[in-house]
């Protein structure tokens, strides 16, 4: 299995909003969607440290550095 990282797309932020509602599913996940969105919205978002994990062209992972 190969794994790539790379930097999110603008056709990964569905797929990123998938992965953060399952991985914060015991709490609000709706939470978690929402806050991603609005770091992506800041003056401040560097989009260089918002990062995919992919395997076979599906995104499986996400970090957001801010």
């Amino acid at each position: 299995m190969k794994v790539i990282i790379r930097t999110e797309k603008y056709s990964d932020i569905h797929q990123i909003a998938e992965i953060n509602a399952l991985a914060f599913k015991n709490s609000n996940p709706l939470n978690e969607v929402i806050l991603v969105d609005s770091l992506r919205h800041r003056k401040e978002f560097d989009p260089e440290l918002s990062l995919v994990a992919e395997v076979n062209g599906e995104v499986i992972g996400h970090i957001l550095f801010f």
